[in-house]
């Protein structure tokens, strides 16, 4: 999954690093454009497209109207992004997907089952693995990301979303 955020950005670049000590034959960056942000999801695509050819990945972008498709199922912005993007990566023929997860989004949902009431299960956070779906920065803050980033040279956008606390 490639957002063109810091945290997808650094595992891209990781990954393409350690293609080969990996036994990896081909890395796709996944971009989801979910019709939400105008111009900046825009923007967030074709950066994403110029990261995967600046790191030899192929690139494969996916183009969703979620708010249109929330309206319909009559779920939340956020549960329908997800579902889409989670169905997109079943259909998208990786043996494995690897999403850029990480410690703070982990805190975060740790913290949003728990205000939910969520059992024993739900309070585990977010698992390193889950069926194909692999997650290799789950125990790297969001500061530790983003200083790797700086420290290799690492360009990436920054979702303004993320800035707010709507979701």
């Amino acid at each position: 999954g490639l957002s063109g955020g810091a945290d997808s950005v650094c595992l891209a670049h990781i990954l393409s690093k350690n293609k080969e000590k990996l036994g990896v034959n081909v890395i796709k960056g996944i971009h989801i454009h979910h019709g939400i942000r105008g111009d900046e999801a825009d923007r967030d695509l074709e950066f994403s497209k110029n990261i995967c050819e600046k790191f030899g990945l192929e690139f494969i972008p996916c183009y969703a109207d979620v708010p249109t498709e929330a309206k319909k199922t009559g779920e939340s912005i956020e549960e329908c992004a997800r579902r889409i993007r989670y169905d997109f990566f079943e259909k998208s023929g990786c043996d494995r997907v690897a999403t850029a997860h990480n410690l703070n989004d982990n805190a975060e949902t740790f913290i949003f089952n728990l205000t939910r009431g969520a059992s024993l299960s739900g309070l585990c956070g977010i698992p390193e693995r889950r069926g194909k779906y692999i997650r290799p920065l789950l125990y790297c803050g969001r500061n530790e990301v983003e200083k790797f980033c700086r420290e290799y040279g690492i360009p990436f956008v920054t979702d303004s979303t993320n800035l707010s606390d709507d979701f």
